[in-house]
């Protein structure tokens, strides 16, 4: 008896480690290549955690964030590019039906924002070495609003370069006024949550956070309507169902039958700039991208019941991408490339 309660201990530390080990890459081709020239925009910073709101003794996280970043020595434009939230979840393994994994060769996206301008444009660019804030709702969020949703731990957001929420969600919303002096963003899927809608959290706590070069020749319509870019699969509150398909929490809706599929948008590989895995450490299960896009996943967090025990912890800290001193680190694994670091934008 006690031979066989052994075994199940060792069997579940080596599973233990076995997950920590995919998360945390640690093959010596994944250390930073001292020179590998990046060409291409990065994702620098993603600040979700939120700030500690002292009244309400509680995570204030309405001033989420995201940092881009030029690294390059030419200018690049943001013209028509998107952030996409992937639709699976690296918190819990999706037994996908045959024929429906396509994560090799496309990202599945359950959220789409896209840059104001038109593809290969040039009303919006990024010069070699500088940055842009994208915020839901560009706010001053250290200051009272008449709905009272402020924080004085917060962030300035009012002066970032754009807001992913639209005119109409932010006036749907009403607990903060419309900026006119930031561009806008548009919520290109899902639809009906659209400009409709109330905004979207764009930043997972457990998926991964694109950027994405779509093609000019690609249009919004034809993201939306053509069947080249539909990846639709199972997604079952059961533990199984016939052909595949297990409960995830990822960023689509919840469906009870395999009559019922979701469908995320199927967005080829080769349009994904930069990408992060977000997950907290121990629980990461699975990868939702391709190696190519990221082979491993970064989180403020270890784990949700940390977050859930001590929230004042974490409050005010974000993930950042490591400079090695002389450029930033992307090896396309995020447990080598990002680290927890304090906001860019607190006042601390």
């Amino acid at each position: 008896m006690m031979k066989s309660i052994f075994k199940n201990q060792l069997w579940a530390t080596l599973l233990a480690v076995t997950t920590l080990t995919a998360c945390n890459n640690g093959d010596p081709a994944d250390t930073p290549d001292a020179n590998k020239v990046l060409d291409h925009l990065i994702i620098e910073e993603v600040c979700y955690s939120g700030s500690w709101h002292e009244t309400w003794n509680s995570v204030y996280k309405e001033d989420r964030y995201i940092k881009i970043t030029n690294p390059t020595d030419k200018v690049i434009y943001l013209d028509g590019m998107a952030l996409a939230q992937s639709g699976l979840s690296p918190r819990k393994i999706v037994n996908l039906r045959a024929g429906t994994d396509y994560r090799n060769s496309h990202f599945g996206a359950s959220m789409l924002i896209r840059f104001p301008g038109n593809a290969n444009g040039q009303e919006y660019p990024i010069n070699a070495g500088q940055s842009v804030y994208i915020a839901k709702v560009a706010y001053n969020h250290t200051i009272p609003t008449e709905e009272g949703l402020w924080c004085k731990n917060s962030y300035d957001l009012s002066k970032v370069n754009f807001e992913w929420a639209t005119v109409t969600q932010i006036n749907n919303d009403e607990d903060y006024p419309e900026n006119p002096d930031v561009p806008n963003m548009l919520t290109v899927y899902p639809i009906d949550e659209g400009d409709t809608g109330l905004p979207l959290q764009i930043i997972p706590e457990y998926g991964v956070l694109a950027l994405v070069k779509i093609p000019a020749d690609v249009t919004n319509d034809m993201l939306l309507k053509n069947d080249t870019y539909k990846w639709s699969t199972i997604w079952s509150s059961e533990d199984k169902i016939d052909g595949g398909g297990v409960v995830d929490d990822g960023g689509g809706h919840s469906h009870d039958n395999e009559f019922d599929p979701v469908v995320f948008l199927k967005l080829p590989n080769e349009w994904i700039v930069d990408a992060v895995q977000i997950c907290p450490q121990l629980e990461f299960q699975w990868s939702v991208v391709s190696d190519k896009i990221d082979k491993g996943c970064s989180s403020v967090y270890t784990s949700s019941s940390d977050k859930n025990r001590n929230p004042k912890e974490f409050a005010g800290k974000t993930l950042k991408r490591k400079h090695d001193g002389k450029k930033f680190v992307d090896t396309d694994n995020s447990s080598i490339d990002f680290e927890i670091a304090t906001a860019s934008l607190s006042k601390q």
